[in-house]
């Protein structure tokens, strides 16, 4: 994925800096595509990484490069598994690079059986299995995560998100937003607007 622009809130950014520097020979899958399942546990470290990388105290900033490092190689241990993984579960993985490849594309669960290609009853026992949610539930949150994004991003009205994620409309989207988020996107563009 290409990183197409960069913002901060207000007029100053803020960074940390941190490096990588592994002590041995690693085998970095570069280039390719992985699709991690973080699971509870990693949004729960990442959520304390969070907030221990914004904490004043130096000590609690390196405890944040700390777990992060260590969930960097544990994301490059759960990469190199890939080859080993049974050939239903690298269908769907591939499925889902592509769909959070074209998120603007509007896809029924249909199109996305044709891809693998397997019946779409088929494709929603595999998109349960592994990621506990149907496919249609799994693109709506993808669309709906990538819309919190571009919300925060200025310049992006709710009515051009809904577009260009092919939203039927700006109330379809809103109410899907605001059913997984608890706040309406109007929300977010008047706390980016400050």
């Amino acid at each position: 994925m290409d990183i197409h622009s960069y913002h901060c809130e207000g007029l100053v950014w803020e960074q940390y800096w941190m490096e990588f520097t592994p002590t041995s020979m690693m085998d970095i899958p570069v280039g390719q595509q992985s699709v991690i399942y973080n699971g509870e546990v990693y949004n729960q470290e990442l959520t304390e990484v969070a907030e221990l990388i914004t904490s004043p105290e130096a000590i609690k900033n390196n405890l944040a490069v700390a777990f992060l490092t260590k969930i960097i190689y544990q994301w490059i241990c759960l990469m190199h598994t890939v080859g080993k993984k049974d050939p239903q579960r690298r269908q769907i993985e591939k499925l889902i690079a592509t769909l959070h490849a074209n998120l603007q594309q509007r896809w029924s669960v249909a199109d996305m059986a044709a891809t693998i290609p397997c019946s779409e009853a088929w494709l929603r026992r595999l998109f349960l299995r592994y990621t506990g949610k149907t496919p249609k539930e799994y693109y709506l949150d993808a669309r709906l995560d990538l819309a919190l994004s571009l919300l925060k991003q200025q310049g992006n009205s709710v009515g051009e998100v809904a577009d260009t994620l092919n939203f039927f409309d700006s109330f379809h989207f809103s109410k899907a937003f605001k059913h997984k988020f608890g706040y309406a996107p109007s929300a977010v563009l008047k706390n980016t607007d400050r």
